[in-house]
């Protein structure tokens, strides 16, 4: 987009300002002695009670800061708002899908045997708060993706990003609910992929097999070697053990800093910065190299009380309704990420304003995001990721290579959440 038509958008959106804070007079290690002071330099109104508790919740939004005693010391200042989390406490305003995902939990545990463990991608699934698609493309496949859709790869890495970090989100509060009403104990583990040795490599005595190779020397005596049989190897799935949780998080932490980072940088500082992909590719080739490992990634872990699920469950989750509360649980996931997308569009807008105003540098995330390019490439990764209505020949019909591109693009494992 040039700069003629964005400033265009600008001046529509002229009368909708975003941001009353004054954030010009601030800047990073500014030290503020007290509240009052901070509000002053803000151009805020010094407030008490709720009001100043909400106060400084929607001030984080804007910059991040430690709080010693009264002072206040910036930290970071943001180039754009935080979205506000919609995901409250059990009695708070909760997503309007969270009650019918835990009807379907509860329906998943009842159907096993005391105890779950399942990755990120694959409880989303089974709560259908997406579809099989959403963890196909989820990793190193976003190119494909973007190509298959034509759209911008930018507009999926912020889809992912944003919608992932929400559900994930939704996840956590469907088990804390569950947790409270002492019906599951949950605990998250590391789970890992690992290169092992196959047991067909070992005799009934547990060693590994030999080979007799006999052959006729020079002399024409016979000499006899043993030598191992062909190794075969297998892919396992397993818990990490404590060892080697402590090598993951030092290959994990030595290749933040080699990418750049310094030691007080936290990891979600690489979506920002858009390099999880390399990220993930110099730690999984490590992880491989140095202990065998192919991948890494969080599972959940579902200990649950199946005395007193069923009574939970009300007696509501017969086949016609489930189907019901599928579609219930899809459509308004759905809703939630476009309300969201619409509002981050909305704000970047607004923020546009601002920034041309004060002749400020522009970055292109703010600019990407208030084109209508945006919305449209969110409904249209919606439908495809997310809608549990879409079948085969819909998703086949809508997932277009463009040949222009397509040497470009190679298929790899999709990076495990």
């Amino acid at each position: 987009m040039n700069t003629k038509s964005m400033y265009i958008i600008v001046k529509i959106l002229k009368m909708e300002r975003l941001i009353n804070i004054n954030l010009d007079n601030v800047k990073v290690g500014d030290v503020f002695k007290n509240y009052p002071e901070l509000c002053t330099v803000l151009g805020e109104k010094v407030k008490s009670g709720a009001a100043k508790t909400s106060q400084l919740k929607e001030l984080e939004r804007y910059i991040d800061y430690d709080k010693q005693g009264r002072k206040f010391i910036i930290k970071e200042i943001y180039q754009e708002p935080k979205e506000k989390n919609d995901n409250r406490s059990l009695n708070g305003n909760t997503a309007p899908y969270i009650t019918d995902a835990e009807l379907l939990l509860i329906d998943l545990m009842l159907c096993g045997d005391g105890e779950l463990l399942l990755p990120n991608n694959a409880l989303m699934q089974a709560l259908k708060l997406v579809n099989h698609n959403y963890s196909k493309y989820y990793g190193y496949n976003r190119p494909l993706l973007a190509n298959g859709l034509n759209i911008d790869l930018e507009h999926v890495n912020d889809y992912y990003n944003n919608v992932n970090s929400s559900l994930v989100g939704n996840l956590k509060t469907i088990m804390n609910r569950l947790e409270k009403k002492k019906l599951l104990f949950h605990k998250e583990v590391i789970m890992i992929k690992v290169v092992e040795l196959a047991s067909t490599n070992y005799n009934e005595y547990g060693n590994l097999k030999l080979y007799i190779d006999s052959n006729i020397d020079h002399n024409g005596i016979e000499r006899t070697t043993y030598k191992p049989a062909p190794l075969q190897t297998k892919e396992a799935l397993r818990e990490a053990t404590t060892d080697e949780l402590r090598n993951i998080l030092r290959i994990h932490r030595e290749t933040m800093i080699q990418l750049g980072f310094n030691k007080d940088d936290k990891y979600n500082v690489l979506y920002k910065e858009g390099l999880t992909f390399k990220f993930n590719k110099i730690v999984n080739d490590r992880l491989l190299k140095e202990l065998n490992i192919l991948r890494s990634f969080k599972s959940h872990h579902l200990i649950f009380n199946n005395d007193h699920l069923e009574d939970e469950r009300i007696d509501l989750l017969d086949k016609i309704e489930k189907q019901l509360i599928h579609n219930k649980v899809n459509y308004e996931v759905r809703k939630r990420i476009m309300e969201n997308a619409r509002n981050r569009s909305n704000d970047a807008s607004k923020i546009l304003i601002d920034y041309l105003d004060k002749d400020k540098d522009v970055n292109d995330k703010l600019i990407r995001r208030s084109s209508t390019s945006y919305i449209n490439s969110y409904e249209l990764l919606n439908t495809f990721l997310i809608d549990n209505s879409l079948t085969p020949q819909q998703a086949h019909a809508m997932f277009k290579i463009q040949p222009k591109q397509v040497e470009d693009i190679t298929l790899e494992l999709p990076e495990l959440m």
